[in-house]
């Protein structure tokens, strides 16, 4: 099963998906939903399914979390 976001270009994720994922943090919002980690805890990808998603990204604070999810 392929990630939405991993049909995204490589360059495209670097660079839109960290500015979607700080903005709402800059103005005070809650963390928004990681839905790798979703569809990870609801068994729709494998541990394996998560590391390889995680190495698709920048390294950023976004991959290291799901690297966190994926080790458990």
């Amino acid at each position: 099963m392929r990630s939405v976001v991993s049909q995204v270009s490589p360059s495209v994720r670097g660079d839109v998906v960290p500015r979607i994922v700080a903005a709402p943090r800059a103005a005070g919002a809650r963390k928004l939903g990681c839905l790798e980690e979703l569809a990870f805890r609801l068994g729709h990808v494998t541990n394996d399914d998560l590391r390889r998603i995680a190495k698709g990204y920048p390294a950023s604070a976004y991959r290291a979390h799901l690297l966190e999810v994926a080790d458990g």
